[in-house]
């Protein structure tokens, strides 16, 4: 049962860490970048394209050992969202920014979702179904999450600053995926120790 909750968590965490920038993505272009008003719609356009891009490649690396990629992708994550509090410095570098972080929380989604099925197959094959349904429960508690904070970040430091703090959960989300990743493995090399002492037995 321990594989449970740091496969759950870093689903939410990976969401939360966006989203604790994505939430403020309005008055970040406004306030921070100065884009004018007529022009934010464009750079949620952009923002939309580019999630498509990201949907496809994310079905790629899920169908490639996704679930030990994904240590790695959360770190770039966090380097990503960080960047922003510097590439804010410019509005082409900022907009790099947001594209990059668009691509990356959703090429993660496809990865995540079979992980939960996967896990499920192994340890209880019954619940199949409900693992199906975890993947947007631990969205939604990702996105709760994110805002929560973000809005803590703006009310108590600067805008900005929700950038490095996504980066921060985001690390958070690598270190749980280290965590199932090694859990995963101890419990299959158990059973390959198993099937081995069975044969022996023979």
């Amino acid at each position: 049962m321990a594989y449970r909750f740091p496969a759950l968590s870093q689903k939410s965490k990976t969401n939360g860490a966006t989203y604790t920038v994505y939430t403020y993505l309005t008055p970040i272009l406004h306030d921070v970048l100065a884009v004018p008003d007529r022009y934010i719609s464009l750079v949620f356009l952009l923002y939309g394209v580019v999630s498509v891009f990201s949907t496809f490649i994310g079905g790629k690396i899920a169908a490639n050992n996704g679930i030990g990629k994904l240590r790695f992708m959360f770190l770039v994550q966090a380097v990503i969202l960080a960047s922003l509090y510097v590439s804010s410095r410019s509005l082409a570098g900022a907009l790099v920014s947001i594209s990059l972080i668009t691509l990356l929380v959703y090429v993660m989604n496809s990865t995540m979702q079979l992980y939960f099925i996967d896990l499920a197959d192994k340890h209880v094959p019954s619940a199949r179904d409900l693992a199906s349904s975890l993947t947007p429960v631990s969205v939604n508690v990702g996105i709760a999450l994110g805002s929560a904070l973000g809005g803590f970040v703006t009310t108590s430091k600067q805008l900005i600053d929700v950038s490095w703090t996504g980066g921060l959960v985001a690390v958070a989300a690598a270190v749980l995926t280290w965590i199932s990743y090694r859990l995963d493995h101890k419990t299959q090399h158990s059973y390959q120790q198993k099937v081995i002492l069975f044969g022996r037995s023979d």
